[in-house]
């Protein structure tokens, strides 16, 4: 019998889970991408897993959080580059403008011309206005319930002021 530190055993191992993941793929065919509700209330996502039957494991999360902050900067990137480009020393305000991109929605800020206005007139003070006007509050009831205003409000004052807090 094998033992579970075996070499030979754990490639053993990860090849039949990776077969039985192409299985369980082949099963339920595509992969749905957003939640879905069937008929007897129970919502599933991706293949096959019931969504409010899992726990989600902090290597999931981060994997998802960095999926959701590369997709957000991706939104970005154009703009970004525009501002780096004209100042380089403006490159550490941008995980500032990639974390309030994600909560508000990236083409929310991506498409604020008044915002990247004051970007390029170098105005901080007026960036860091802008952001404060945003209705955070509708952010909170949309999904972010758990939204720390005061880690925002650091952020957008890191923005206006240009250091790191």
């Amino acid at each position: 019998m094998p033992f579970a530190d075996d070499a030979e055993y754990q490639e053993a191992r990860r090849e039949a889970e990776m077969k039985a993941v192409e299985m369980l793929k082949a099963c339920f065919g595509r992969r749905l991408e957003q939640p879905k509700t069937d008929g007897d209330g129970r919502t599933w996502i991706g293949f096959g897993r019931n969504l409010f039957r899992r726990r989600q494991s902090q290597a999931a999360a981060d994997l998802d959080l960095s999926e959701d902050v590369a997709a957000t900067y991706q939104v970005l990137e154009r703009r970004l580059l525009q501002m780096t480009f004209k100042s380089p020393t403006t490159l550490m305000k941008v995980p500032s403008l990639v974390v309030i991109a994600d909560l508000v929605g990236p083409e929310a800020i991506r498409d604020c011309e008044p915002l990247w206005a004051a970007i390029a007139a170098g105005e901080w003070t007026r960036v860091g206005a802008i952001l404060l006007a945003f209705d955070w509050r509708a952010y909170r009831a949309a999904g972010q319930h758990s939204l720390d205003q005061e880690a925002i409000n650091m952020r957008i004052i890191e923005l206006s002021m240009g250091g790191r807090l």
